[in-house]
């Protein structure tokens, strides 16, 4: 994603709570209300250790050197793990100057090469050499993805389309979104 978790987020990234999020910590483990999108996320003791971590001036590489020492793990390990909770937290919002992947909007690129088929939706991007072909629901989510949508906005369509539960739905078509954008199929509408 451009400008999402995934791009700038290593050993040297210094990470910082977002202002709009409370923690409240609990037997070890940690609850935080995040007043931008009115959520509450819940996170075990080692999440709730490394969100203690994030004071917006220890890189990523240095809050590993401690957790490794500090716990007896390996330092790849605990870099890896590390990573993908970071970038977990950042995809959520959580985390200073990340928008929530839920409030991020994205459209269909008008580049971008597409044809319905007798099983689905094949896209091209730009530079790709290979299709990705679209089916069973994707075909529904290309159509909707013509108009700038958020993935609560997309996962609510769908589920009502469907009679399915939106949140279930939203899980689904989350790492769709990442793909199809890291792909160049979509992209994020600035606001």
């Amino acid at each position: 994603m451009t400008d999402s978790a995934r791009v700038g987020i290593d050993a040297g990234f210094v990470p910082a709570r977002a202002a709009s999020v409370h923690t409240f910590e609990i037997d070890g483990e940690a609850v935080l209300l995040d007043e931008a999108t009115n959520r509450l996320h819940h996170l075990n003791t080692t999440g709730a250790l490394l969100w203690a971590c994030f004071d917006g001036e220890s890189t990523i590489g240095e809050i590993v050197d401690d957790l490794s020492t500090e716990l007896a793990h390996p330092q790849g390990e605990v870099l890896a793990d590390t990573l993908a909770v970071i970038r977990t937290l950042a995809d959520e919002g959580l985390l200073a100057g990340f928008e929530s992947a839920r409030s991020r909007r994205w459209r269909r690129r008008d580049d971008v090469l597409w044809r319905r088929s007798l099983i689905g939706v094949v896209v091209l991007p730009g530079g790709a050499d290979d299709p990705v072909a679209l089916e069973g629901t994707g075909p529904e989510l290309w159509d909707l993805l013509e108009a700038g949508r958020s993935l609560d906005d997309l996962a609510a369509r769908l589920a009502d389309q469907h009679g399915a539960e939106a949140s279930l739905v939203a899980t689904d078509i989350a790492p769709i979104l990442s793909e199809l954008e890291a792909l160049g199929a979509i992209e994020p509408i600035r606001s």
